[in-house]
């Protein structure tokens, strides 16, 4: 199995929203109150770049909380490496002194959840609406094509044509939809999220509507298996891996803080051990399709679902897909 092609990094849990379908609240405490120290993060590119792994995605928590971040993505990108951020904009200043990284090797996704200040607030519980804005128009004066980022479910998928149309006037030509994930037992989260296939119907009607814009989706690699290699589950362990601040690895991000899915420590324990771990042996095989929706039309190209969310409500990775079984 050829090395990840990119990490998944998590820096750090923190967060100055509580947004209302963040998964992340679900880490247990250890995690999500520790920061990775600079040095720890400057070991990770080097092991990464020593591997030829050419691409890291920072994710959070607010990763730009971190006062280290800017010169990170700058070494990163001055050594070739690829380096994507995802950042909830409500740090204009931080995000401005991104403006003398490499272009070509940063992007920079602003989550926006809202059309106006109210609905954004509000589903994010924040009132960082105008920074993002701000910080959107800082990365574009800057020179940067940033794209923005929506997580679909019924609350948002009414303001989605306003988050477009703000994003248009701004000059924003690229936004992500992303199906959201359920990792808690809440019955009002599973009321929420849509199943994969009223999502992908979702953004194929989005994207139909705005053939100016370049409108893509993020869902989990096992509902379209056509994007992965081999005979493969899904890309966690495959395709990525995920690394939590203390340097602990998982098969993807969804399972940070699962001691089943502990692979180790990349700090101490080195890359070569932990992409040889048993554990991913499961991610490694396609397996049977436990889904009982028999006549979905996604089903041929579907392995049941992810992972993580057979793991978290039923104890069994290969269990079907929870958001597909509220139909």
């Amino acid at each position: 199995m050829p090395l990840p092609r990119h990490i998944q990094l998590y820096p750090t849990f923190r967060c100055n929203q509580r947004c209302s379908f963040c998964f992340n609240t679900t880490m247990p405490a250890s995690d999500s109150a520790y920061d990775m120290p600079y040095r720890d993060a400057l070991r990770l590119l080097s092991l990464c770049a020593a591997q030829g792994i050419p691409e890291i995605d920072i994710m959070g928590g607010e990763p730009l909380l971190l006062e280290w971040m800017p010169e990170f993505l700058r070494k990163g990108t001055a050594g070739g490496m690829r380096m994507n951020i995802s950042t909830n904009g409500s740090l204009p200043a931080m995000m401005r002194r991104l403006a003398e990284i490499d272009r070509r090797l940063l992007t920079v996704g602003v989550s926006i959840e809202g059309s106006n200040m109210e609905q954004h607030g509000r589903l994010t519980r924040s009132a960082h609406f105008d920074d993002a804005v701000r910080s959107l128009s800082v990365l574009l004066d800057a020179g940067f094509d940033p794209l923005v980022k929506t997580v679909v479910n019924r609350a948002t998928m009414p303001e989605i044509p306003g988050i477009i149309a703000l994003v248009r006037d701004l000059g924003i030509r690229r936004y992500f939809l992303i199906h959201m994930d359920v990792l808690s037992g809440s019955p009002e989260e599973l009321q929420l999220s849509p199943c994969y296939p009223e999502f992908l119907g979702f953004f194929r009607k989005t994207r139909g509507e705005h053939p100016d814009m370049e409108i893509n989706m993020v869902a989990a690699s096992c509902f379209d298996l056509r994007r992965l290699p081999g005979n493969v589950r899904c890309a966690g362990g495959v395709l990525k891996l995920a690394v939590a601040p203390a340097g602990s690895v998982y098969p993807c991000n969804l399972f940070i803080g699962v001691p089943d899915f502990n692979l180790g420590n990349v700090l101490s324990d080195g890359l070569d051990a932990i992409w040889n771990n048993h554990r991913l042996e499961f991610f490694r095989k396609r397996g049977g399709n436990a889904c009982p929706q028999t006549a979905c039309g996604c089903r041929p190209d579907c392995s049941g679902g992810c992972p993580a969310h057979g793991y978290y409500h039923f104890g069994d990775p290969a269990a079907p897909d929870i958001r597909c079984l509220q139909e």
